[in-house]
């Protein structure tokens, strides 16, 4: 690249010799001379004539096969292409520049070509590909190292040293730089994964699998006060005979958002059983609150017009709860069930309860 300040005077000499540089019409030298000023503008801030004369040396040199000078050719469009903030364009540059310099079979070509694109890479956090051709540009360098002459080794080892360092140096930053990312992405894959294996796909409530966690979970701590509510959509095979079961799916989500809106403290957790069937678990409340829930989430029911998914249709569920001071989740979740089936046989679009110590089945 034209140095700072040079860029003016090197094309007006360029451009004073232009016509017997044409006229000798030798293309590889009217390829370089369309190079040399496209990186006079270049520096000059010249973006639009830049590009047009770097098109010309671009196609020329192509014809040509002329590899080196393809090389500089390509740097400079990345370059270009960077400063217009053209982010793809700059990587499709510097990947023909590297095909280009690869062609040439040049050590310093390839070592200063990959030393720009791992800059290129690490700067948009690309950082497994800016470790890779930073590998492949310290290669080059290790190669040009060993043609350097015996009588000029010890002059520049010093030199070498810090070099290596700062290759050294680089490179570790880059693979920190890679661990995190690497490491950031497989959290959000754990998180991803942990929600898609706890919550039911239709409605996005904890699914059956959640609910055995929960159930786990309570076995293990110490015995404290706990409600099960059960929960039954009322008829639900025949809204999925007569409308369909997409329309059935629209039932189970709305009931799953209702459910979700009701039951927000960190005590009260929401689970799809199966099918239409749902679960409440309320941990360190009194059979109270359990009831007070189930009134809350049954008003929310009635007032919900079905009609726009099921026209000329109301959806109705029954409830059962069970109630005692244990940390056996399961033996509830059993009686709750029990409680569920006796609302069923009593009409449906109610409730039934049971509690400790005789878990007799009644209603208010």
């Amino acid at each position: 690249m034209i140095a700072t300040g040079e860029a003016e005077r090197c094309l007006a000499l360029l451009n004073e010799h232009s016509e017997v540089i044409l006229h000798q019409k030798n293309k590889y030298w009217i390829a370089e001379y369309y190079l040399y000023t496209s990186e006079c503008y270049l520096q000059d801030g010249n973006l639009s004539q830049a590009e047009e004369n770097l098109e010309v040396a671009r196609m020329l040199a192509e014809k040509l096969n002329y590899w080196w000078l393809l090389v500089p050719i390509y740097k400079n469009l990345h370059t270009l292409c960077s400063r217009r903030s053209d982010a793809e364009e700059a990587e499709t540059a510097i990947e023909k520049a590297m095909e280009a310099a690869e062609l040439t079979g040049s050590d310093k070509y390839q070592e200063e070509i990959y030393l720009l694109a791992s800059a290129f890479f690490e700067s948009k956090n690309e950082y497994s590909r800016a470790l890779e051709y930073l590998k492949k540009a310290n290669g080059h360098t290790e190669a040009l190292l060993l043609n350097v002459p015996s009588s000029t080794t010890k002059k520049i080892n010093k030199s070498i040293k810090k070099a290596l360092k700062k290759v050294s140096e680089a490179r570790l930053q880059i693979i920190n730089a890679q661990i995190n990312e690497n490491l950031q992405e497989s959290r959000t894959l754990i998180e991803t994964l942990e929600h898609k294996s706890y919550s039911d796909p239709l409605t996005n409530i904890f699914n059956r699998h959640a609910l055995e966690e929960k159930l786990n979970e309570l076995a293990l701590n110490p015995s404290g006060k706990i409600a099960v509510i059960m929960l039954d959509i009322d008829h639900f095979k025949s809204v999925n005979d007569k409308f369909g079961h997409s329309k059935g799916d629209e039932i189970l989500v709305k009931l799953g958002e209702i459910l979700k809106s009701n039951c927000r403290r960190n005590r009260e957790f929401t689970a799809r059983f199966g099918g239409e069937e749902f679960c409440i678990i309320i941990e360190n409340e009194e059979l109270d609150s359990a009831v007070q829930l189930v009134r809350r989430i049954q008003k929310k029911i009635h007032d919900y017009n079905w009609h726009e998914i099921l026209p000329g249709r109301d959806i109705t569920a029954s409830f059962g709860i069970a109630f005692q001071r244990t940390n056996d989740g399961r033996f509830l979740l059993n009686k709750a069930d029990e409680a569920l089936y006796k609302a069923k046989e009593g009409g449906r679009d109610t409730f039934r309860f049971c509690k400790a110590p005789d878990f007799q089945i009644q209603s208010l």
